[in-house]
């Protein structure tokens, strides 16, 4: 027993593989030599740490299951996880153990498999890229529905099946596998519809000859639009072959992970299970025979060492105790083995402790690998690009093309940049330093030399080999390019001529690959938008991404409309947006320059040309011919309509003269007057918007006035909003109609008070004076030519909703609202009687910021004073002569002929100007006065005046207008007006005007 033990303690100590024991809760109690060698460590590091530490972090997880595995009675033959080295690398280790039941403790036995899986992985990379070469292997693939019906089948499917496809179409899946699997299929099935996900699993299924095979499926859900699972592909291999070796192997690994044996005297005095089964032999057939009877079956180029090396091992002699031969198993088969030899002592006498791999499998990929290698350097040798590879330092060391005249001795070993051009060696020197650096693939473009000594230009694209973390050589493939070079430059140089040529005409290029998006501009294209080149993506989405959203549709309908040839050219006027967030009229215009065969575009070329001043231009020449036309149409109606105010008026007012003042109906014609003079500021509005309003001009102190109106308005404007007031108290007055000015902060204070919206919010009310040069007037709202100088202003500054650009662009349209029940005229008569006191607007607004309203007038050197007109007074008082009366209306000249004749006066009517010069020159010496009306058909009030002056110098006219005193009377400064009066006027009114120019006490 103590021998066995010693046995033990020796086999151990000359294991090839990593032996140790180890506690449950992770800490390593014994560790024999190969585990210290393979990792590393020292044994005092080993044994003083939990093996945790040693595992990668991502197996550790799994490492700890497998040892609570161990603790319930099992045994684990194969378990694979990683080890950080010394270095701190990590090696992949494979696993086998058990927990002693007498001890507790865990018995392992470790291999390192890392070479092994890194030509595995080599050898499949190969594998696979032979097989989309020469695609020499299918795989079985199928689909089928939820429900587990096959909807699709390949050849490959059905040669497995020995089935034919219309066989197999139609049928489960389920149903081909074997009676012990289907149902654990039905379930796993079920659990996968209910829960689709990419699933790898195994099945077994009866092959075409009728014995068990086994498959290896990768299934992947695919949902329709709507997320419902649709069919369900699968893709399968026969993995019959490596079932069942590896059932065969894990037979095996139930006694061993190795082949161990001891010769003594000649003879096999021990062996496992394992070394047997590598050998090929059952352990009966083997022990207690000659070693030199196996020493035959040896491969005939290597016998000989092994027998040497037996021979001089029995003998003390030093010789290698690791090797490797071939040897035949017992079925003649060749395989490839490694052996660990030691000298031992066996029962008290010499022997040999034999430790034995199977490593044919690595050999053969390692053969493989080589025959992969010789493909593919006959394939680099007949690609007709320069396939190299270069050292760290850029020397050759595999070329597929020697240059001509060169040997190959001469080449291998040469620096690359010899053949580089030296204009351009810097770049290839710097693309070899990016890669290694960077450990990417680089791309460059150089200059070098071809077969002979001429130049060409070279694609160079350069690769990393990384081994194990590290670099030692690089792949590059070199492509001519020179063709393709020379039609780029005679591409520049047509490009240089045609960018001269628009720079005379301040046009931006663009060209567009409509395949593959790019979208290519000049200097010029970017600096309309304030880019530099460099800093605009070279693709049409990245155009479209500036297209102002409301032209995008009207742009691409464009483009399609060319596309499909309705349209010869593309032409779009339409607004890009500049680096700083501002819009650009651009007239764009192209076409395409090429198209397939089928008549699909392939790429377009055209202009750009900055329009915005232009467009501006039209658009505010067209927006104030509109509100001129407006105007003109608001000043017509208003005219003809106080017109039809003073008949009104006039009639409602002789009745009240006339009738005794205790009679029924009184209050009727009151209500009569009222409304009619509600209706004339209704007019005025209308005439304020025309700029023609009626001024009463005085001094007006802005801030005075504000803050009054403010005040008043404070208990109608939202209890939830705040008035602050920024007033200067020592500000300028400015010449102009307080009532008018009233209506323009009463309509401001109220519509910022609308914006809030029962909100929160704050109103704040600042007046001030400010020195305003031409350039700020001109960027005003409709300011035409309004000198520079001091102007005083009044901003209303609101934190409401704030107001879109698109409705900013209408608030002074008449009729245009955004209230509920607003009619569209508060805004604007503001425009009006702001253009009428030669001042300008300004506004800018922000949606969910606020709004700020600034209004500027011309400041006044002179003191505000207050005008107030007095009502006219009923008295009895007679005045006496002729008057002559001119008005158009005849309801105008009635109600006039009887109030001048209830005032005593003779009263003599014209209906226009014509009329008026026959009957002054009949009359012209019983004329004491003329009231004259402004607009009239054929012969003006203009005209009919300028006519009476050249008959008699010192005619007295009052002239009567519904447009205002200020628009009127500057029309005839210096003339010899004597008076004017306002329509719609009361008729008592009328009669206080004649007393006051005739001077009648």
């Amino acid at each position: 027993m103590k021998q066995f033990a010693e046995s033990i303690e020796n086999f151990f100590e000359i294991s090839l593989d990593l032996c140790c024991l180890a506690s449950v809760d992770g800490y390593l109690l014994k560790v024999n030599p190969a585990f210290i060698r393979t990792l590393g460590w020292s044994e005092d590091k080993l044994l003083s740490s939990s093996f945790y530490d040693f595992i990668h972090p991502d197996d550790r997880e799994k490492s700890r299951a497998t040892i609570a595995y161990l603790q319930e009675g099992n045994r684990i033959y194969s378990f694979e996880n990683r080890f950080r080295t010394q270095k701190g690398d990590y090696l992949h280790l494979q696993w086998s153990g058990w927990i002693h039941p007498d001890d507790g403790l865990i018995y392992g036995v470790g291999r390192d498999v890392t070479a092994q899986r890194r030509k595995s992985d080599e050898l499949e990379r190969t594998r696979q890229m032979y097989e989309t070469i020469i695609n020499s292997q299918s795989e079985m693939v199928c689909r089928y529905t939820p429900d587990g019906k096959l909807i699709f089948v390949n050849d490959a499917y059905c040669e497995k099946f020995g089935r034919s496809r219309d066989d197999l179409l139609g049928q489960r899946v389920i149903d081909l596998l074997s009676p012990g699997e289907r149902e654990s299929g039905k379930r796993d099935l079920k659990d996968w519809v209910k829960n689709p996900r990419v699933v790898k699993h195994t099945i077994e299924f009866f092959l075409a000859d009728g014995t068990l095979g086994y498959q290896e499926w990768v299934d992947t859900p695919i949902f329709d639009k709507d997320g419902a699972l649709g069919i369900l592909p699968g893709v399968g291999r026969d993995i019959t072959d490596h079932v069942r070796t590896e059932l065969a192997f894990k037979a095996v690994l139930e006694h061993s992970v190795q082949g161990i044996a001891i010769i003594q005297d000649s003879l096999y005095v021990f062996l496992n299970e394992k070394y047997a089964q590598i050998s090929g032999y059952e352990v009966s057939e083997m022990v207690d025979q000659r070693a030199d009877s196996f020493i035959d079956r040896i491969h005939p180029d290597d016998r000989e060492m092994v027998r040497q090396r037996h021979y001089d091992r029995m003998a003390g002699r030093e010789v290698p105790n690791n090797y490797e031969f071939r040897r035949f198993r017992k079925d003649g088969t060749l395989h490839w083995v490694e052996i660990h030899a030691s000298l031992i002592q066996w029962r008290g006498r010499p022997a040999i402790q034999v430790a034995m791999v199977d490593i044919t499998e690595r050999k053969n990929a390692e053969i493989a690998l080589l025959e992969s290698e010789s493909r593919l350097r006959t394939i680099a040798e007949t690609v007709p690009d320069y396939i190299s590879v270069v050292d760290r330092d850029g020397r050759f060391v595999y070329i597929n093309h020697i240059p001509e005249g060169m040997a190959e001795k001469d080449a291998i070993g040469a620096n690359f940049l010899d053949f580089v051009h030296r204009d351009h060696r810097s770049i290839a020197s710097e693309g070899l330093r990016r890669a290694i650096e960077t450990r990417s693939t680089i791309d460059f473009e150089i200059e070098g030399y071809g077969d002979g000594k001429a130049f060409f230009w070279y694609h160079t694209r350069m690769s990393p080999i990384v081994v194990e973390g590290d670099i030692q050589h690089l792949v590059m493939i070199s492509q001519d390019i020179t063709q393709r070079r020379l039609q780029e430059q005679e591409v520049r140089e047509s490009r240089d001529r045609l960018e001269l040529a628009l720079q005379g005409a301040d046009l931006g290029l663009w060209d567009w690959n409509i395949q593959t998006g790019e979208h290519v501009v000049n200097k010029r294209w970017a600096e309309m938008l304030g880019y530099e080149l460099s800093e605009l993506p070279a693709t049409i989405d990245a155009w479209k991404s500036i297209l102002h959203p409301e032209d995008k549709e009207k742009v691409l309908e464009g483009w399609r409309r060319h596309v499909d040839e309705k349209t010869p050219v593309f032409e779009s006027i339409h607004r890009l947006e500049t680096k700083s967030g501002e819009w650009k009229w651009i007239l764009d215009r192209g076409k395409v320059v090429e198209r397939a065969s089928d008549g699909t575009p392939i790429r377009a070329s055209g202009t750009h040309l900055d329009v915005t001043e232009k467009k501006e231009f039209e658009e505010k020449l067209l927006q104030t011919q509109k509100l001129e036309s407006l105007g003109v149409l608001a000043g017509g109606i208003a005219h003809d309509f106080n017109n039809l105010l003073m008949s009104i008026l006039g009639n409602a007012d002789m009745a009240l003269l006339e009738l005794p003042r205790n009679i029924a109906g009184r209050e009727n014609l009151a209500d009569i007057i009222s409304a009619s003079q509600r209706a004339a500021e209704l007019c005025n509005q209308m005439l304020a918007y025309a700029g023609k309003g009626r001024f009463t001009l005085q001094q007006i102190n802005l801030s005075r006035l504000a803050h009054e109106i403010a005040h008043l308005l404070e208990v109608s404007v939202s209890k939830k909003v705040q008035i602050d007031y920024h007033l200067l108290p020592d500000l300028p007055t400015f010449e102009g109609d307080p009532t008018q000015i009233r209506q323009v902060v009463m309509n401001l204070i109220t519509n910022a008070s609308d914006a809030m919206e029962g909100s929160v919010g704050r109103i704040e009310l600042t007046t001030g004076v400010r020195a305003c040069s031409r350039d700020f007037l001109a960027g005003c709202y409709l300011a035409n030519d309004l000198p520079e100088g001091n102007y005083v202003y009044f901003e209303v500054s609101d934190n409401g909703v704030g107001i879109s650009r698109d409705i900013l662009e209408k608030i002074f349209d008449p009729f245009f609202t955004t209230k509920f029940k607003g009619r569209g005229l508060g805004l604007a008569a503001v425009l009006g009687i702001v253009r009428s006191h030669k001042g300008a607007i300004q506004v800018e607004s922000h949606p969910g910021v606020g709004t700020d309203f600034s209004l500027y007038f011309p400041a006044s050197s002179q003191k505000s004073k207050e005008n107030r007109a007095k009502d006219p007074e009923e008295n009895d008082w007679k005045g006496r002569g002729m008057v002559l009366l001119v008005d158009d209306e005849s309801a105008i000249r009635k109600v006039g002929q009887r109030i001048l004749e209830k005032k005593g006066f003779r009263p003599l009517l014209a209906e226009d100007g014509d009329e008026c010069i026959r009957k002054y020159l009949q009359h012209q010496d019983a004329i004491e006065i003329v009231v004259l009306d402004l607009t009239m058909p054929r012969m003006s009030g203009e005209e009919a005046f300028t006519k009476l002056r050249e008959i008699n110098p010192e005619v007295r006219v009052i002239l009567s207008s519904g447009f205002s005193e200020s628009e009127v009377t500057s029309r005839f400064i210096g003339q010899g007006l004597a008076g004017f009066i306002q329509k719609p006027y009361r008729p008592t009114l009328l009669v206080e005007k004649i007393r006051e120019v005739l001077q009648i006490p």
